[in-house]
């Protein structure tokens, strides 16, 4: 099975009436977006049998013990997924305030600094959408840091492609983000209501503005396929003495 909206429903609906565990396990790992992606992990842990889907979560818990190519805060989502799964945590025994506080407090925190809480399901406002737009930005900042000259942020070929799996990840969703913006100036401006400091047409702007993002969506998707070509291209590289024999 690939990854589509079918797995995605057919979890959700294995999940629907399942202990309160069991829902946040699968909605950490569709929230994450990154392991149910893996044909690795789905031909692993995830089991379909006449059109109903499931995940085993003993298997889960071994191919979490055994699989080393993907980043610390991967290993750690999947791990946390899994525990979840299990109800290692005795979820099943709280109330859902003290269920979601867990969760949210494992989710949330890394020592003693606070991480934004990304939501697709909202509450959205201006303000969010502003502080996600420039976390982004922050991130590529931080990766940019991890991957110059000696600093630390890459070890082996595997970490490499796992952070050009995330790359192009971010990429193809760009191309939808890009085309609701263009959108969303275009419908502004169609309503007569915005005017220009300049004092052009709002709708010749947004017009401009809309051919231009139209570029660069297209620039987007040539750079998705770059990205996962470069993946697949050292998708076999490994580290002389660790892989031998």
């Amino acid at each position: 099975m690939t990854f589509t909206d079918d797995l995605t429903i057919g979890l959700r609906r294995w999940t629907k009436d399942h202990d309160p565990h069991v829902r946040a396990a699968v909605e950490l790992l569709l929230w994450h977006d990154f392991w149910l992606r893996r044909n690795d992990f789905r031909e692993a842990c995830v089991i379909v049998d006449h059109g109903d889907v499931r995940i085993s979560w003993s298997s889960a818990r071994g191919f979490c013990d055994q699989v080393s190519r993907a980043s610390p805060s991967e290993l750690a989502i999947l791990d946390l997924a899994v525990a979840l799964g299990e109800d290692r945590y005795r979820l099943g025994i709280m109330g859902s305030a003290h269920s979601r506080a867990i969760a949210v407090g494992r989710l949330r925190y890394r020592g003693d600094h606070a991480m934004t809480e990304l939501r697709t399901d909202g509450p959205h406002s201006p303000e969010y959408t502003r502080e996600v737009g420039n976390l982004l930005a922050e991130a590529v900042r931080v990766l940019n840091y991890a991957t110059l000259g000696d600093c630390p942020g890459l070890e082996y070929p595997g970490d490499a492609y796992t952070l050009l799996g995330a790359l192009y990840t971010a990429t193809e969703r760009l191309e939808q983000l890009i085309g609701q913006t263009a959108a969303f100036i275009t419908a502004q401006a169609a309503t007569g209501t915005l005017g220009d400091t300049q004092g052009r047409s709002a709708v010749q702007v947004a017009g401009v503005n809309a051919a231009c993002l139209a570029l660069a969506s297209q620039l987007a998707g040539g750079l998705t396929g770059r990205l996962q070509a470069a993946q697949n291209a050292i998708s076999g590289l490994y580290v002389k003495g660790e892989n031998d024999g």
